[in-house]
């Protein structure tokens, strides 16, 4: 019938005139996001320069922790090799580093901090050893160059060394 070609002819009408109005926003749309990629393409290279920037600074400051470490591993060296190591330790602090080296004791933390505060050595040696787990502890944070970790690590490694070294020597043992 006449009206059903009517009402077909203003469906079409309608449709074309849908479809134009979507094809129009998504040239506007398209247009944005071309605008906001070229926006995003100009701010790479600054972006990248302050990444860079960052690095660089992360990597100077975990340098620096690293020299602060081997300071303090300088200081118990220095301690461990001076005269004062080699006195007798009094009866209290042999009796401790025994029960440091042998008790099966749940308070060992306790012993150990004692042990770091009664002797300028060990003190010195842990000192350096929670310098060095500190930042170890910070590597998921800001994570650490490997070379910087490594370093690290071994420097916690030798102050763990030198402060049971100590512990042995305040025992009696060496």
């Amino acid at each position: 019938m006449i009206t059903d070609r009517i009402r077909a002819a203003r469906a079409a009408r309608s449709d074309a005139e849908q479809a134009r109005q979507r094809e129009l926003e998504a040239q506007a749309a398209a247009e944005t996001a071309r605008k906001q990629r070229e926006e995003a393409e100009k701010a790479i290279p600054r972006a990248e320069r302050d990444a860079e920037r960052a690095e660089r600074e992360l990597e100077q400051a975990q340098r620096g922790s690293v020299h602060v470490i081997e300071q303090h591993l300088a200081r118990a060296r220095s301690l461990a090799s001076s005269d004062f190591a080699r006195q007798p330790v009094d009866q209290a602090q042999r009796s401790l580093a025994r029960s440091f080296l042998y008790a099966s004791s749940t308070n060992a933390a306790q012993v150990l901090t004692a042990l770091a505060s009664t002797d300028p050595i060990a003190g010195a040696w842990h000192a350096a050893g929670d310098a060095a787990r500190t930042l170890l502890n910070r590597v998921g944070d800001e994570g650490l160059m490997d070379s910087v970790y490594a370093q690290i690590d071994a420097q916690e490694i030798e102050s763990w060394r030198g402060f049971v070294e100590r512990i042995h020597q305040m025992a009696g043992e060496r």
